[in-house]
């Protein structure tokens, strides 16, 4: 089974995330998910991210804006991901859903409330293990 490589942003502003709702006839549709998509042939994970950024949620920002906090590897039964994650402080939230899907901005200590796919639940504590140490622990990534 090939691995797919996905670049994850987890965009927060004043203490909230931006999370969508996933397709309904898309693999785990109807969860929640933070904004993210394939990294294409050429393209780094931090270039990915960006990208897809516009594209899902029309956010225009920049790769020395992304903070690597890491990568995950998950197996689903039916499909192999290795996500790369990005995180990016802004400081409004007019991100627009450009796909037709729901989005939300929440509050990070509510993440877990949502249903999300099993990969993000990792996700949401590699994000909360990132907030506690500070932003000084962690390299920006370029």
């Amino acid at each position: 089974m090939v691995q797919q490589h996905i670049a994850i942003g987890i965009v927060l502003c004043h203490g909230k995330a931006l999370i969508a709702q996933r397709p309904v006839a898309k693999h785990q549709g109807g969860k929640w998910e933070f904004p993210g998509g394939k990294v294409e042939e050429g393209e780094s994970a931090s270039q990915a991210v960006v990208r897809e950024l516009v594209e899902e949620v029309g956010l225009e920002l920049a790769e020395h804006q992304a903070i690597s906090i890491g990568e995950l590897a998950y197996q689903y039964p039916e499909l192999a991901l290795r996500f790369s994650l990005f995180v990016f402080n802004v400081e409004n939230q007019h991100a627009l859903a450009r796909e037709g899907q729901l989005i939300d901005w929440l509050e990070v200590d509510l993440l877990a409330s949502r249903t999300f796919p099993e990969a993000n639940r990792e996700m949401i504590v590699m994000l909360e293990r990132f907030l506690e140490q500070g932003e000084g622990h962690v390299t920006s990534s370029l």
